[in-house]
């Protein structure tokens, strides 16, 4: 088109950049950026409201924010293009402020801006301004949608009569729940610790049930530590889904910290003869535009005695505040002084000590892992984040973490 001499419009712009975000590595975003400017359609809504939605994918919320503040006018797309791309990165109190923003506009909230504000809210713990947003979408008519109605009962598990109260609006709405809504409403049930109920619940279904209902089953008894229904979960697991290392690990982690070694053992062996393998456990912090990976024990860093330094002084802070090891998180079979080594050195402790030295004082520390976070690393990252007097985000499979002055937004159940 250019080479023949033609000039591109607003519209043949938009759709290039909404190319450009679909492409796995955000492909020539800046690029296209400033080419955008030179044609002067930068400041254009269509072609602002696909670069937002390129730069929020890719989690470049300081270049999403620039182009928004910019627009010479804005509409319902760009603010939920905004308003979503703050709640994926765990941004959650500038997602509602974008949200009050875009009422006192004018503009009408679509149902991705709930569902982006519900799951927002669910991810960091903030129930009450869920609640908030949830009675505006009442008092302005809205009714539920299957993703809204998810993420909203995302909100409300841990709170049962009220979770359960909006699964069942959903079906007098005419809502038909799908697989994933009976998925929420077993984990809120074994969030409350109603396992047998989450059990009857699952038989009365009319649906099948799916490997992802069985896994929040069986994530539930690892948390409360009941080894016969989590083995009995994890055995329907591996009928639907015998691929998957994570309900293997779960269930070993769950006969290793009850001390069932023999058991223990033999799902390991099971995992051997299926030629499953676990995925072995990786940290990392993106520190000035460069990724540092970190594994359990790290001895290759270039600074790794002085992260070894940094943990211990770390270690001595929350040991004053109360922090001790929990070693039923050593799944293997050792002594305890030995369990407690083993503890100190897991890759987002390695991570977090790295990100202290390597970032201002007072600034948030994002983490990233490729697995679960364990239940000690938790305790310690909680009580770390009061003793260093910094928010420590952490990703892991399951959510995101929010630590802040010695608590997390999962109020301890992920």
């Amino acid at each position: 088109m250019l080479r023949d001499g033609f000039s591109p419009n607003e519209f043949t712009l938009s759709s290039v950049v909404k190319a450009a975000a679909a492409e796995p590595q955000g492909c020539c975003g800046h690029q296209l950026h400033g080419f955008c400017i030179k044609c002067g359609f930068d400041l254009n809504v269509h072609v602002g409201s696909s670069l937002l939605d390129l730069y929020t994918r890719y989690g470049l919320m300081d270049d999403a924010q620039l182009v928004f503040d910019a627009l010479e006018s804005r509409n319902d797309v760009s603010w939920n293009a905004l308003i979503a791309g703050y709640a994926r990165r765990c941004g959650t109190e500038k997602a509602l402020e974008l949200f009050q923003g875009m009422l006192r506009e004018g503009f009408r909230p679509s149902h991705f801006s709930y569902a982006s504000l519900f799951g927002a809210c669910s991810s960091t713990g903030f129930l009450e301004q869920g609640k908030w947003v949830h009675a505006y979408m009442i008092k302005s008519g809205e009714k539920l949608v299957a993703f809204a109605g998810n993420t909203l009962l995302d909100i409300h598990s841990g709170l049962l009569d009220e979770g359960w109260h909006y699964f069942e609006l959903m079906k007098k709405d005419g809502i038909v729940p799908k697989a994933w809504h009976y998925v929420t409403i077993v984990d809120l049930l074994g969030r409350a610790g109603a396992l047998d109920r989450a059990l009857r619940f699952i038989r009365e279904m009319p649906i099948e049930p799916t490997a992802a209902i069985w896994k929040a089953l069986l994530n539930a008894c690892r948390m409360h530590k009941n080894m016969d229904l989590g083995a009995y979960a994890a055995e329907r697991v591996f009928e639907l889904d015998p691929d998957d290392p994570g309900p293997h690990v779960i269930l070993y982690n769950i006969y290793a910290s009850g001390g069932r070694w023999n058991d223990a053992a033999r799902v390991r062996k099971k995992m051997k003869q299926s030629g499953v393998k676990k995925e072995p456990a990786c940290s990392w912090v993106e520190i000035e535009n460069a990724i540092h990976m970190f594994v359990a024990n790290d001895e290759c860093h270039p600074q790794r005695e002085e992260i070894g330094r940094k943990w211990e002084e770390v270690y001595a802070k929350i040991k004053e505040l109360g922090y001790v090891p929990d070693t039923s998180h050593v799944v293997v079979h050792v002594d305890q002084q030995e369990r407690e080594v083993n503890l100190q050195y897991h890759s987002e402790k390695i991570a977090l000590a790295f990100a202290l030295l390597n970032t201002p004082p007072g600034s948030t520390i994002h983490i990233k892992k490729n697995i679960r976070v364990c239940g000690d690393c938790h305790s310690a990252i909680k009580l770390a984040s009061k003793a260093v007097e910094r928010e420590i985000i952490v990703r892991d499979t399951n959510r995101f973490h929010h630590f802040k002055d010695g608590s997390c937004s999962c109020r301890d159940y992920w």
